[in-house]
């Protein structure tokens, strides 16, 4: 099990929603129908997606300066 980041353009998530202000920035909840990745399967050659129905959004105040804090949270 490895830990990475996948890049999801904006326009792929739905039903997006303003939830609070957090410590970096504003946080929204959002819909991504094509899911997760959670595994590589060797035999189709593709990734395996969940199906989990929100996701949290946070966008990031002052993203010239990202530090390591707003990362680890990320992560």
């Amino acid at each position: 099990y490895d830990t990475f980041l996948e890049w999801i353009p904006f326009e792929k998530f739905q039903n997006i929603t303003y939830i609070a202000e957090g410590g970096f920035g504003k946080i929204y909840s959002a819909k991504w129908p094509e899911g997760n990745i959670y595994y590589w399967d060797i035999e189709n050659q593709s990734w395996l997606r969940d199906n989990i129905d929100k996701y949290a959004l946070k966008s990031l105040n002052n993203s010239s300066d990202i530090c390591s804090d707003f990362l680890n949270e990320v992560i």
